[in-house]
């Protein structure tokens, strides 16, 4: 399962690409404004707009995942630029990791608890013979 925090930075990439090009295109309208007194196009203020939605989504999301993670951070009406999106996403990511390394360590301490068990009747008790090996097996998948 891959965490949450990669796909959000996926998409903040696309869309740090997106400002960038809307960046070029409102150069460009400027230049035509102030030369030929162009107006931008509609096309232009509405690409601006979604964008900009599109950044509000994805605020909104990364602060509920932050919130969901406990992750203390900085006020979401105080993200205000792609630069703060960015590190807060990277800090999330920190956290999903250490929350997935925590769950194997503990899945780990359990499975050591199970390969301690012995039967004290018989040596070769089948069924707790056949847990040993499955536990021995999950084990080593965590430590892979």
């Amino acid at each position: 399962m891959q965490p949450k925090s990669v796909e959000l930075q996926s998409r903040l990439e696309s869309l740090t690409n997106s400002f960038l090009q809307l960046s070029q295109n409102l150069s460009e309208a400027t230049q035509n404004l102030e030369q030929s007194l162009i107006p931008p196009s509609l096309d232009l203020a509405e690409h601006i707009v979604n964008k900009r939605q599109d950044f509000e989504d994805l605020r909104r999301q990364a602060v509920e995942l932050v919130q969901s993670l406990e992750v203390s951070t900085t006020e979401p009406e105080k993200i205000i630029s792609i630069h703060e999106l960015e590190a807060l996403l990277k800090a999330i990511h920190k956290a999903e990791v250490e929350e997935v390394i925590d769950t194997w360590q503990q899945a780990l301490d359990i499975l050591d608890k199970i390969l301690k068990i012995n039967s004290k009747d018989s040596a070769d008790f089948l069924p707790l013979q056949q847990c040993l090996t499955q536990a021995s097996q999950l084990r080593n998948l965590i430590l892979i």
